[in-house]
């Protein structure tokens, strides 16, 4: 069957989206692909139907593990039950499992780290591997707003597989980030689809208040008079738990939770879940919240703190309005952002004191030990695999944990802090060019996409708060009085403590 019956008969659509069945030609064809298309614009069936139309495993890479859950559960519900994620939601009886039967599989989303994992590739290596996906390539690029050491390495796994058919995708491909990519795969020939990224049914509006305090005024009355489905991002998980108290308040009728990093996986799931069926309104969350979370009718995407970069600031706007209805971007800003967002920053980056001390350490031992350093820093995952990452290219680190001491050079420690110094000035150069875009003196909507094309669609809706649209213009659907719901506090707990 051909390209379009196969959608009609796996997916039940009649026709392809933008740029879809161009992409899914050329891998049909064996051709590698680079890709960029618009959040929301069907990138999933440019690598799911060339998997189901050919033999052989597609391997699915994504750092987005509410992604892989969400893309499992929506092939299993279109009756394609040869699909599985793995990842570290998985228990060790799952991964077992999930590998048992991968012979049986079509399509495998799997974890960056766990492809790491010689055990898995070994797996891997006994199967014909027809496609390898490369999700949100842009974290290759160390200029990339969400860079992941991990991802540096998948070139290595490529050879490994006896070089499949490559598709790399993103949605935020600026320049820099494109000549890495080329660079990585210098040895594949890449087609580029590159299609413009900007939403024509999302209007922007930026909102100039003095305080914390004119913020919850204005986001009050902006929910009061609008009850759609609404994320609000925020850069401290403190105001996210603090703001989210203060709606459940002032919002009687709106079905409100918080959602951030230190919550257990459970619980990360189980609010994602019911935001998507509709059982919460209001997602107050951090930059955590989102990727992969596939709510066609959130209307209205809040910033309330912005992002570190463009690049992130345009991938939440991207959850708004995937229906192509109208929906709007509200950013909230004030003097004291700037102090906040840089805070955001430093976290982001190893500190000096942190790399003098990690120098000191392989100095002194013969052998490292990883899991006491990283602990006495009290170090994230990213900067851990960072660094871990750092020392293996360096080959400061032998296969046996034994550290060689004659590449600690002093050349070496200064080149490393060079790297971090110019990454910290290139965070701080983003984050000017993300408080310029909204600083309202020009098109907005111009302004944040011009980093990644040289046009702008025409708005269907109204384009910006500098353009002349006014927020008292936007007339969604609003959402009825709520069914008899239990609250998702009750659901949580019935959740977690199913005996209680």
């Amino acid at each position: 069957m051909n390209a379009s019956e196969a959608l009609n008969y796996f997916f039940h659509y009649d026709h392809f989206q933008l740029g879809q069945e161009a992409v899914i030609d050329d891998l049909n064809q064996g051709r590698d692909v680079l890709l960029t298309l618009p959040t929301g614009a069907g990138k999933s069936i440019c690598y799911q139907l060339p998997a189901l139309m050919n033999e052989g495993l597609t391997i699915v890479v994504t750092p987005l593990l509410s992604l892989m859950e969400d893309q499992v559960r929506q092939l299993r519900s279109f009756g394609i039950k040869s699909v599985a994620a793995l990842n570290s939601f998985n228990t060790k009886e799952e991964r077992q499992y999930v590998l048992k039967k991968l012979a049986t599989l079509k399509i495998l989303y799997v974890s960056p780290e766990l492809l790491q994992q010689q055990w898995i590739l070994k797996r891997l290596r006994a199967l014909p591997i027809s496609f390898f996906v490369v999700d949100e390539a842009h974290c290759i690029s160390q200029w990339g707003h969400e860079f992941r050491p991990d991802y540096m390495r998948l070139e290595d796994v490529l050879q490994s597989l006896s070089h499949p058919t490559l598709l790399l995708v993103t949605a935020t491909l600026t320049s820099d980030v494109k000549r890495d990519i080329l660079r990585h795969f210098s040895s594949r020939t890449l087609v580029e689809h590159l299609h413009v990224i900007d939403r024509d049914n999302i209007s922007f509006v930026v909102e100039k208040l003095a305080s914390a305090y004119e913020k919850d005024r204005y986001l009050v009355k902006c929910l009061t008079t609008y009850h759609v489905p609404t994320i609000i991002y925020f850069s401290s998980k403190k105001e996210v738990e603090r703001v989210t108290e203060m709606l459940h308040v002032a919002l009687t009728g709106h079905r409100v939770a918080y959602y951030h990093g230190d919550l257990e996986n459970k619980e990360r799931m189980l609010i994602q879940q019911q935001f998507l069926a509709g059982d919460l309104d209001v997602i107050c969350a951090t930059s955590a919240f989102g990727m992969g979370v596939n709510k066609k009718d959130v209307r209205l995407v809040i910033h309330y703190h912005l992002p570190t970069q463009i690049e992130s600031f345009v991938q939440e706007v991207g959850r708004a309005g995937r229906d192509q209805l109208h929906s709007v971007s509200i950013v909230l800003m004030s003097e004291n952002d700037w102090l906040i967002t840089e805070r955001l920053i430093e976290s982001e980056m190893i500190e000096e004191h942190v790399l003098d001390d990690l120098f000191q350490t392989l100095a002194h031992q013969a052998v490292f030990d990883e899991e006491v350093f990283f602990a006495r820093h009290d170090l994230n995952d990213i900067l851990m695999r960072y660094i871990k990452n750092y020392l293996d290219n360096h080959q400061i680190i032998a296969d046996n944990n034994s550290i060689v001491q004659s590449k600690l050079s002093t050349t070496f420690k200064l080149e490393w802090k060079a790297t971090l110094q110019l990454r910290q000035q290139f965070k701080r150069k983003k984050l000017i060019e993300l408080m310029q875009a909204l600083n309202n003196s020009s098109c907005i909507r111009q302004a944040v996409y011009q980093p990644f094309q040289t046009t702008t669609k025409s708005s269907r809706f109204g384009c910006c708060s500098y353009c002349g649209f006014i927020l008292e213009t936007f007339l969604p659907i609003q959402i009825e009085t709520p069914k008899h719901h239990a609250l998702w506090e009750e659901k949580l707990k019935q959740k977690l403590c199913p005996h209680r």
